[in-house]
């Protein structure tokens, strides 16, 4: 009796891939871990997907994992505590790795965050609004901050408060009086406070324009000298003044000429008989004023 054994070709199941997660870590609350699989591998193929998962996480983490099908995935370490991250990966047959894991440790370390304040302006004048923005300030962890603005000094008398912005890391002011000027910025991450960042600045009184008083009418004889006097003229913020004279109007010929008109108390001989008017003009350096005499 002859016996015949059929043999059949068939290939053999291939080796499933195999997960590396990559080292355990160590890092501070409230910063960005970088994860690595790159050391995975499939021992008769390619590995073809990557599929991460959050398997424990503090009790007061609500952290997610960033890009987790890929190889280096990220996340974020919002509390302190331990996170435990899965990772199983697939081949070029579609055979899915065992899972391997990777623990990262989220020490409670936090440092008090730093306020940074600056003012914007157009004109720096009384009644004028001061913008004041602290969206500069930093957070080391990159935690949420609460932002205080304050007045930190202001010229007696003074009822100008820091009013509320649109965001929270903005404000403004308006300055009501002449003076020196310090405002303050202080920012909070929960636990810890900023020192305060101060931006200070100084309004000078309004400059008032001064009062030019050129005299009393004068009658004199054709060549006698006249001596004029403006020394009553005055500035309201006590500003040094200069002086300027002129002849405005004289008789058709006259050859007059004013002597010291850059002063308060000038001379004029006329040689002419008829009507003189002289005026003078005085600036604060600013402002003017003018007043004439005859």
């Amino acid at each position: 009796m002859l016996l015949l054994l059929l043999v059949l070709a068939c290939s053999a199941p291939g080796y499933p891939p195999v997960a590396d997660a990559g080292p355990d870590q160590v890092a501070a609350r409230g910063t960005q871990v970088a994860l690595d699989a790159s050391a995975s591998y499939d021992p008769d193929g390619s590995v073809q997907a990557f599929h991460w998962e959050i398997l424990q996480l503090p009790t007061a983490s609500d952290a997610q994992l960033q890009d987790d099908s890929t190889t280096s995935p990220s996340l974020w370490l919002d509390a302190p505590g331990m996170y435990v991250v899965g990772l199983v990966v697939s081949d070029d047959d579609g055979q899915q790795s065992a899972m391997d894991i990777v623990e990262i440790q989220a020490t409670d370390t936090n440092h008090a965050p730093t306020a940074i304040l600056w003012l914007s302006y157009q004109d720096l004048a009384i009644g004028t609004t001061i913008q004041l923005h602290g969206e500069a300030s930093t957070d080391p962890e990159g935690q949420p901050l609460s932002y205080s603005f304050s007045v930190v000094e202001a010229p007696t008398g003074s009822q100008a408060e820091v009013l509320s912005g649109a965001e929270p890391w903005t404000a403004s002011f308006i300055p009501d009086q002449a003076g020196f000027y310090s405002l303050g910025l202080q920012v909070d991450d929960g636990e810890l406070a900023s020192t305060r960042s101060d931006a200070t600045f100084t309004l000078a009184e309004p400059n008032e324009a001064p009062v030019a008083l050129a005299g009393d009418d004068l009658a004199v004889l054709v060549g006698e000298t006249a001596l004029m006097d403006g020394s009553a003229s005055w500035d309201p913020d006590g500003d040094e003044l200069s002086f300027s004279w002129s002849i405005a109007s004289a008789p058709e010929g006259s050859e007059a000429v004013l002597e010291g008109a850059d002063g308060p108390t000038p001379s004029l001989t006329p040689l002419l008989a008829g009507s003189y008017e002289l005026l003078l003009s005085v600036s604060d350096g600013e402002l003017s004023d003018s007043d004439s005499m005859l």
